[in-house]
């Protein structure tokens, strides 16, 4: 009984070895960043609600960009609306910045603004953000 252990042992870290190096393999025929990550570009709508920050900013979760393993470089089609507010809300292209954030146009909050009927800024005010591919 103790060989047939063994021997499970030995060929179960055998297999797990090659595993990893055709991992390797692959991950480096895919492309790589200068961090040694796989930078593979939004394929799909994403869809999470966040705080309008100071400067038009919204934050874009960490789990969100790890999940889809969202790159800087990327040219996205976002869509926010203010929660509480009917309508489609407002689309236009942008990148993120380093941080994971998306700043937000000035012209684009005015028309949020304007659809919401207060005067005051929406600073703090929580939207709903939508991320897809441009």
């Amino acid at each position: 009984m103790f060989l047939y252990s063994l021997f499970w042992v030995a060929f179960l870290k055998q297999t797990l070895g090659s595993l990893q190096a055709a991992s390797t393999i692959v991950s480096k025929s895919q492309g790589t960043s200068a961090k040694g990550e796989v930078n593979v570009p939004l394929a799909q709508k994403i869809s999470f609600k966040t705080v309008l920050q100071k400067g038009n900013r919204v934050q874009v979760p960490k789990l969100v960009r790890w999940q889809f393993k969202l790159d800087t470089e990327q040219v996205l089609k976002v869509t926010v609306n203010a929660v509480n507010v009917w309508g489609s809300g407002q689309t236009f292209y942008a990148r993120m910045d380093m941080s994971g954030r998306i700043t937000i146009r000035k012209l684009t909050l005015k028309m949020l603004q304007d659809r919401t009927g207060e005067r005051q800024s929406l600073t703090g005010a929580v939207m709903e953000v939508r991320l897809e591919p441009a």
